[in-house]
């Protein structure tokens, strides 16, 4: 009888971990956040091929597969990073996955620089190269978490507890989660993350007066027929909001003066008072097609890339709206 009443337990104690709301992961004073239903999401053929490319373009995957056998396409489910922002934001990634059946937990003892147990949790850290190490940690085998030392350790001790309050923002990254495949929500004033963002992988964009007028933003992308897009953002004024939908039009009339049929997939541009509104639905099979034209994707698979290519343009607008903007050249040949 008490082995019987143990075997339920370890199966009750596997099932409560599989049924695990990332949310409760996430800190408190969370500001930021942002989810990916990978199950969903693969699900989705063009995904499908855009993986298949990344993998064959990006070495570091392709060794990270090999070397553990870990696909995150196939392996994870669900994906949250949380953060409370700040001057040295902490950030927190947890994930829900078939770690289990790869080796992905081995081969990371196999590099990490130290370790330690917290609450009888290990965590792995990486080697310190600027500020402090990067810390692993798994909860059990379905759950991952990374971060900085400080975010996975309180990240583990609300695993049992709960973390993220009933509050506006939980409610808002609910409603996000059941509505999208990929969602956002942020608190942070784009003020603030443009103070700490990279300028080159933005190339400018946060720097502009009416992207750094955003104090809040959320919306996500659903992933069906179509790729459904929807953004909501609150700017600091009215005009500010108008400044932002204005800067949008502008940028639109660019996209479908070199691809007329992008006209249809705006579905709504809008303002009402401080909020401004985007929502488009863009058709599935122009999703490759239209990452190689932003020079994300590379050239398409299968195609001869044209002979001679030209760079693109770089927009410097005035400090009242969008700042340094890059618009790649000519799409590649379909």
């Amino acid at each position: 009888m008490k082995q019987r009443l143990a075997v339920w337990g370890c199966a009750w104690a596997i099932a409560a971990g599989a049924q695990t709301n990332l949310l409760d992961l996430a800190m408190p004073d969370a500001r930021l956040l942002m989810g990916i239903n990978v199950e969903r999401v693969r699900a989705f053929q063009p995904a499908q091929a855009l993986w298949s490319q990344a993998q064959s373009s990006e070495r570091e995957l392709a060794e990270l597969t090999r070397l553990t056998g870990f696909d995150p396409l196939r392996d994870l489910d669900e994906v949250l990073i949380a953060s409370a922002g700040g001057s040295k934001p902490n950030v927190l990634f947890a994930a829900r996955g078939a770690f289990g059946r790869t080796d992905l937990a081995a081969v990371a003892r196999g590099k990490i620089a130290g370790r330690e147990t917290y609450l009888g949790v290990e965590i792995l850290l990486t080697e310190e190269k600027q500020g402090e190490p990067m810390a692993l940690a798994f909860l059990d085998a379905t759950l991952l978490l990374a971060g900085d030392p400080a975010s996975v350790r309180g990240a583990i001790a609300r695993h049992s507890r709960g973390g993220l309050p009933g509050g506006e923002l939980r409610r808002a990254a609910e409603q996000l989660m059941a509505r999208f495949d990929a969602w956002g929500v942020s608190v942070v004033p784009v003020e603030e993350l443009a103070a700490r963002a990279p300028k080159e992988p933005t190339a400018g964009i946060l720097a502009g007066e009416v992207m750094k007028a955003i104090e809040r933003a959320e919306g996500g992308v659903r992933l069906n027929d179509a790729i459904e897009l929807e953004l909501t953002t609150v700017s600091r004024t009215e005009q500010d909001a108008v400044n932002l939908a204005n800067a949008l039009r502008f940028f639109a009339g660019l996209w479908q003066a070199r691809e007329p049929a992008a006209a249809s997939y705006l579905r709504d541009l809008s303002v009402e008072g401080k909020r401004m509104r985007l929502a488009m639905t863009i058709p599935a099979g122009e999703l490759a097609r239209m990452m190689a034209l932003l020079g994300r994707g590379g050239p398409v698979r299968g195609t001869k890339p044209a002979e001679s290519a030209e760079t693109g343009v770089t927009i410097y607008s005035s400090p009242s709206d969008m700042g340094v903007v890059k618009i790649p050249g000519p799409g590649k040949p379909r």
